[in-house]
This record gives structure tokens, sequence and C-alpha cells, in this order.
């Protein structure tokens, strides 16, 4: 069956027909049997499209109210029915932030008509602003056509709003100033209004000067460097139209600036001070004069002083070319060379090269000067030569001098001037001023009659001889040292001392003083010794100086007393007593080494220090260092010899009468002689062992206090010769330390004696020797181990070794016979794995041997074992 469908640009749903049978006429058949009631269903399916689309606009905004963007939407192809679509406004570079157009939004709807258009109107606000051309957009979105195929061919539209605004920028010059005194370039500033292209130094007119070094970070602002090309008037303009605002306006005309150049100071002047020197009369009103100065100009000056560098400055305007300043101060600044430092400032700034002058300043009188006296003492011999020096003085300064006694007389004074820095002066009569202190006074006045300080100095005068007795020194029970300190003035004088026991000095003993004669004028320490005084006397003494014409000088009166005796005379005590014996002291040997001169008795003796080799006892008492024993206990001291000591020992002792013990202890020396000791064994443990079978290593350890342990002799004996007798018994060795060998004949038990002896004395220790027959049990000692850690035979192990009472190993490298293995009983059992201080020994075999001892024998067995890590090799 065959269709024809008529074909149409219409944009429609899909679309059904129905083909139906009907009137079936079938020959030879019966026509109800067949059944043809089914229907065939046709679809026709809609193969058009439709699309919409915006188009792009533009409007020039205006200076206010709005102006309309008219959009318009085409609808482009035929649909069966309405089709609808809604639009927004998005911004661009134009915003609705920025006011530049009204938001809009909503839903247009097409009847379906081919060709159909519809409009959309957006609103551009208007406005006075120079701006760029700015955009925004329309977009379509969310087609509604009931599902038919209808799409967006251009779904944005672009609306462009025209600036129509045109302002001219503006432009100024400035600088920093108005004028320039400085021969660098002036920084002159561009400001234009707004952002211009294409702006150079050639759009500058210049007159007076030239322009370089144009710089600008964001065209608006400029500035360059304007350099005068003499002095005089500058000036730099911008004229209209010179460059373009980004919109192409051409800018105004700018202001002109205008700029004065002066570069020269004031030159052709000088100052000069007034005074030739300044002193404390004048401090306060120096004063300078100009020559030359330029009238109008503001004068600076400064006064600086060179030692502190303190500065006085002021300022002011010239008024005539010779102005004097006056009345300026420098009372503040520092003695010394002054600098006057002068300027000049034209009307524009420029400073000129600074004058100066230079005035000295002194209004402080001579300092820092010294006086002395030379010589510092008169006396007879040399008071009509008085003199003095000064030092560092100033030269050309007047000196006035004052030198007055305390005894009174008649003042030295004079005048002079100073020649130098240093002075002396000698030869002024002093022997009409009294004995005592001189006293110098010193005035200096400078050349500018400016007084300095008074300095002085003293010395003494003495014509009349002294004496002073002294203090009575090295005073002992029987004598003394007299002493006194003279000055004998100049002269020569003799020297006594007149000794007694009255203050009247009757019966008095003269003593010639160790000095004597004395001469010259200073003090003399002058001493006489006095003996064979009485004890515990008062004595009197006194200093006689006599010139030789009669006239005595007699000194004060001092008074002594001797010290009374009670301190003792001790001699040294010897004594000898045996070794280990024990030495008794007594009474009289002490009182025989006791002497007091006043007669009294022995009180006490105090042990001062112990011996060495010993100690001292009271009647059984052992005393300490320190302990004081009453006389009548000494009888019963004794000193007892450390045991086996002898040769010499020592103690020391003192003693007291009258309370006062002797200034140094005595010694108590002892003789320890010696005596014949004994030797010493000592105790052998019981021994056990089997008939024939040597028991040998026996120690034997003996001694003697007296030495010589070689010289001892040792023996032995049996009480059982059965089991073993004497001759079966050896010694061997030297010293303290001897070993004994037993070869025991048959079994039983035998005390063993063991003798030392010296040759005089013995000594013995005993101990028993059991003997019994049996057989020892003989050890199991591999010849081959592989210390190769797979479990099996890593360790050389020897069997039965826990059953010998004691027993030693030894393996050791037959070369080299280093030890490389090494168990003992009492050892913690570990068998050798083939490592010698936890470091693998190379393979190969190794010597060995073994010592046990079982039931009293000892065997020895040695061998070799084989290390083989590897028994493929």
């Amino acid at each position: 069956m065959s269709i024809t469908l008529g074909a149409d640009a219409k944009v429609e749903a899909d679309e059904t027909l129905t083909a139906s049978l009907s009137n079936l006429t079938v020959p030879t058949v019966d026509a109800s049997n067949i059944d043809i009631t089914d229907d065939a269903t046709v679809t026709i399916t809609n193969d058009d499209a439709a699309t919409l689309a915006i188009d792009d606009v533009s409007v020039t905004e205006g200076d206010d109210g709005t102006a309309a963007l008219a959009f318009t939407v085409t609808l482009t192809g035929e649909v069966d029915q309405s089709v609808s679509v809604d639009f927004a406004t998005a911004d661009s570079t134009a915003t609705t932030a920025g006011n530049d157009y009204v938001a809009n939004s909503g839903t247009i709807t097409f009847d379906g008509t081919d060709g159909e258009t519809e409009a959309i109107s957006v609103s551009a606000n208007g406005d006075n602003t120079e701006e760029f051309n700015e955009l925004l957009k329309v977009v379509l979105s969310n087609i509604s056509a009931g599902g038919l195929n209808v799409s967006l061919s251009d779904a944005t539209g672009i609306g462009t709003i025209n600036d129509d605004d045109a302002t001219d920028p503006g432009v100024t010059l400035s600088a920093g100033g108005i004028d320039s005194t400085s021969s660098d370039p002036i920084a002159v500033t561009v400001t234009f209004t707004e952002a211009v292209t294409g702006f150079t130094l050639t759009d500058v007119t210049l007159t007076g000067g030239t322009g370089s070094n144009l710089v600008t970070t964001d065209s608006i602002t400029f500035t360059f460097d304007l350099s005068a090309d003499a002095d005089g008037t500058l000036t730099a303009a911008v004229a209209a139209d010179a460059v373009d605002d980004l919109f192409g306006n051409g800018n105004t005309v700018s202001n002109t600036l205008t700029i004065v150049s002066d570069q020269t100071a004031p030159t052709g002047f000088t100052v000069s001070i007034d005074q030739a020197v300044i002193t404390a009369t004048n401090d306060d009103a120096l004063s300078f004069t100009f020559a030359g100065a330029e009238v109008g100009t503001t004068y600076r000056y400064t006064i600086t002083d060179e030692a502190a560098g303190s500065t006085t400055e002021a300022s002011g305007t010239i008024s005539t070319a010779t102005d004097q300043i006056t009345g300026v101060d420098v009372s503040s600044l520092t003695d010394g060379t002054l600098t006057l430092s002068v300027t000049l400032e034209d009307a524009l700034g420029n400073v000129s090269t600074a004058q100066t002058d230079e005035v000295e300043m002194d209004r402080t009188g001579p300092t820092g000067f010294t006086v002395a006296f030379d010589p510092t003492a008169y006396d007879a011999s040399n008071s009509n030569n008085v003199g003095f020096v000064i030092s560092g003085g100033e030269a050309d300064a007047t000196y006035a001098y004052t030198i007055s006694s305390s005894g009174g007389g008649d003042d030295l004074t004079g005048t002079g001037t100073m020649t130098s820095s240093d002075l002396t002066l000698t030869g002024l009569d002093g022997t009409g001023l009294g004995d005592g202190t001189l006293t110098l006074s010193v005035v200096l006045t400078d050349a500018n009659n400016n007084v300095g300080g008074t300095q002085t100095a003293t010395a003494t005068k003495l014509t009349i001889p002294t004496a002073t007795t002294d203090a009575t020194t090295d005073i002992t029970f029987n004598s003394a040292t007299l002493n006194a300190t003279v000055n004998a003035q100049g002269a020569s004088m003799t020297v006594t001392f007149e000794l007694a026991d009255n203050d009247q000095f009757t019966d008095a003993t003269t003593l010639t003083a160790a000095e004597s004669p004395v001469t010259g004028a200073t003090d003399v320490a002058v001493t006489a010794e006095a003996a064979n005084l009485d004890f515990e006397t008062t004595y009197f003494a006194r200093v006689i100086v006599n010139n030789g014409t009669g006239g005595d000088i007699v000194g004060n009166t001092v008074s002594f007393t001797t010290e009374a005796v009670t301190e003792p005379t001790l001699t040294d005590l010897t004594g000898t007593v045996e070794e280990d014996g024990t030495l008794a002291l007594s009474q009289a040997q002490f009182v025989g080494a006791f002497t007091l001169i006043s007669g009294d008795p022995l009180n006490t003796v105090r042990i001062s220090t112990l011996p060495s080799n010993g100690t001292l006892q009271v009647s059984g008492t052992t005393l300490s260092a320190g302990d004081v024993i009453d006389a009548p206990d000494l009888d019963g001291l004794a000193y007892v010899p450390n045991a086996d000591y002898n040769g010499e020992d020592s103690f020391t002792w003192n003693a007291e009468g009258v309370g006062t013990f002797a200034a140094s202890d005595a010694n108590y020396t002892i003789t320890v002689t010696p005596v014949n000791d004994a030797p010493t064994i000592a105790a052998i443990s019981d021994r056990e062992g089997e008939p024939d079978t040597p028991i040998s290593g026996i120690v034997v350890s003996i001694g003697d206090v007296d030495g010589d342990l070689d010289g001892l002799t040792v023996s032995a004996s049996s009480d059982n010769i059965i089991v073993i007798d004497q001759t079966l018994i050896s010694f061997a060795g030297t010293g303290g330390d001897r070993t004994m060998t037993l070869t025991p004949a048959n079994d039983g038990e035998a005390e063993i004696t063991v003798t030392v002896s010296d040759g005089e004395l013995t000594a013995s220790t005993t101990f028993t020797l059991t003997v019994v027959s049996g057989e020892v049990i003989q050890p199991f000692i591999p010849n081959l181990f592989s210390p190769n850690d797979d479990g099996v035979n890593d360790t050389w192990e020897i069997l039965n070794v826990e059953l010998y009472d004691s027993f030693r190993i030894v393996a050791f490298d037959p070369d080299t016979k280093t030890v490389v293995y090494e168990l003992s009983s009492g050892d913690a059992i570990e068998y050798w794995d083939g490592n010698l201080n936890g470091v693998p020994v190379e393979d190969g075999p190794y010597s060995y041997v073994m010592i046990f001892s079982q039931n009293g024998n000892t065997e020895r067995v040695q061998g070799t074992v084989n290390l083989r890590r590897s028994l493929n090799r």
C-alpha cells in the first residue's frame, strides 16, 4: 500500500493517520473466515525548525535624562503555536552600579509567524562625564515552544552607549620656589587635569634655561629639571593644544612660570676683631668691624674657643660697608685662641665664604704651679741661706713671696719677675726667723694683670738640739734596750743614757749610746744595751745630749720593769729498752732535766708529741698528745715499743714549775735494741691421696719479723711412717712461700707436722693426710668440632669434668702459643664455640692440656682438637 504525504515548512508536532481494510473478496474461500479488522497507524515525523535572534544596537547617551537602546528579536520559521522567551540585561563595561543604564528583564511572546519581531527597550542614563564608549548586554534564555524545535541562533544582544562629552584638559606649571640661588637644576612640575598622551619637553616653551629629565608615573603629573643659562629670569609655559587627552581633546594654555636666578654670593669683604687681647675686664664687650660689606645683606657670626669647642653666635643686617658689631659677650668661652667666623647672605639666600679673625683671651692668673723650700730643714749651719723653688709657673709673670715662722721673728718678703716657667731663689737670710715651722706663700700675677692663686710650702727651722727618750724595748728578766731620738741641729753631740732604780737617778749608771757622737740636723735614733739587771725590778732611764761645752740637754724620763723568771730551762733525756720490753721512766729523770732560776721545783710535765713506734702509759693508761702529768705520777710513766719493733724512737715534752712552760719542747730519745723472734708458719689444710701418687704444690707459708726468710729451714715429720715417712716428704722454693710434695706409701691416716726454724727458735703446724686407693675416671675429650651454627657439634664439649674434685683445661695455638680457651673448676661451664674474645679463630688444629684431680689423685692429659667449620674441606 502507498500513501502520498503533503510537504510544508511549518514547525509542528508529529502527526498520525490510520489505514483500514474492507470489502475482502476471495473467490475460492469463504471471506468470513479471514480477519481484516487490524488497522495500520502511520506517524508523520516533523522535520522543520525555527530560530530566535536578537540584534546589536547603539545610542548616544546625552548630558541628562535617558536614551533608549531599542533591541529587536526576530522569529525565523513558521511555528504552529505561540513561542515565548525570557530576556535580562547584564553588565559589561557599562554597569548599573555606575548608573550607566537601567536594568530590565521580562518575557516576550511570538504568535508563530515566520519573520515576526518583538522589541526590547533598555534606558541609557545621560551624564557630562568624559569617558569611553560603554557596552551592556541583553541575554535571551528559556524558550517555551511546547517542545517544538525552536532554538536561539543569537542569544546575546550588545548595546553600545556612545559618549558625547568633550572637556579640554587644563595644565599648570609650578616649582618649589620662585627664586633660585643654586647652580643645581630647578625641579619643575607640570600638572594636567587628566591623563594626556604624547607630552614631551618640546611641548614646553622655555626662556633663559634648558629642560631635561622629563618623568611621569601617571600621564597626569610630569616633572623635569630646569637649568638656568645665567643669572636672570627664566620662564616656562605650555601652549594650547600641545597634547590631547585620551579622547582627543587638546589642552588649554598653561600659566607662565617665572623664576629669578641669582647664583652669586657676596664677596670682597673682611672682618677684624677690635681688641688686641680679651681679659676679664672686657670679655663681655668684644667687638669687630667689617670692611667692604654688601649693604642689605644678613651677617651671621660664630666665635669659637679652641679648648672646649664652645661657640657664641648671632646675626643681623648690614647697614654700611664698615659696620661695627659691638657688645659681644664671650665670657662663657674658654681662655685661649678665639676664632671669629662671619658670613654674608644676600636677599636671594646666596651665602658668602666665611671670613675669619682670631684673638687671644686670657682671664686666668697663673695656676698649676708649685712652690717648695730648698732645703726643707734649717739649723744653725744654714739658716742664713734660705731658698725656694717655683715650678710650672708662667714666664714674664711677677712673683711676690712671704716667709714666716711659727716661732715668730721677722718675716722675709720680696718680689720679682719670672724669666721662664721655673725659678730658683736662694741666699735669703732667715736668721731673724724664730725656730719652728717656716711657711712660704707665693702669688703670681701674669702680664695681663691676672692674679693667680696662692701656693704654699713648709720647712722646719731648729737651731737648739732636741732629745727625746723613747720607750724601752727587748725587756727580759735581766736586760733591756734603751732608746732615744736626738737631733744635733747641725752640731756634734755626745749622747749618753742614765739608768737607775729610782726616778731621782741616785747612784745612776751611765751608758754611752752606740751611735754617739751624733751630728747633722736630722732626727737620729740612738740605743744603748743595759745588762745584768735584776728580775722583777722597775728601772728609770733618760737620754742626755752634750755639746762638749757643758751645756746638757736632758730628755724625758721613761720607766720599765724587768720580767719575772717563770720559764724553766729543759735538757733532753735518753733511754734504752729491749725489743718488746717496757722502759720505765721516773720523776727523778725529769727533775734532773728541769731548771728554774727562782728555785721552784718541777710541778707538771706535758707530753707534746707521742712516739712514732710505741706508746706512753701512766700506770697502764695510754697517754695522748697534750696530756699533763703531775710530778709524783711520773714514777708510773712507761714507754712500750710496738710489737717486734727495734730502732730509735722519741717523743717531746715540756714542763713548768710555777705555771709557765718552757719556750721550747725537750726531746726524750729511746733506743729499742733488737732481740730474736721466733719464726711463724701458716696452717696447712688436710690432704687426701692414693698410695704412690705424689701430692705436690702444697704451699707452706712462713715468716719472721726479723727478716731473712731465705735463712729459714723447713722440715716435716709423720706420726705414721707406714702411711708416709719423712723421707717421702720434700720441700722446694725460697723466701716466705715454700712448696711441699707428699708421696704416700700406703692407705691410712697420718698427722704431718711441718716445722720452720731460724736456727734458734722454731714454729710448727700439723695437718692430717688421708690415703685411699682408687681409680680416676678419664675425661672424654673430642678431637673435632664444627662451630657453624648448624646445631650439631657446634662446641667442644668435654664430658665428665663435673665429676672431678678440681680440673683445668687450656687450649692454645700450637704455633703462637696463644691461649684460645680456658676452663677451670669453679667456673660456669661454657664450652669453646670457636671464638676468642667474640672473634672467630681460624680453622685448624689446636693443642690442649687438661689437669684433673679425683679422690686426691691428679692426672694430666694433652692432645689436639681440630676446628672445622665446614666438614667438606
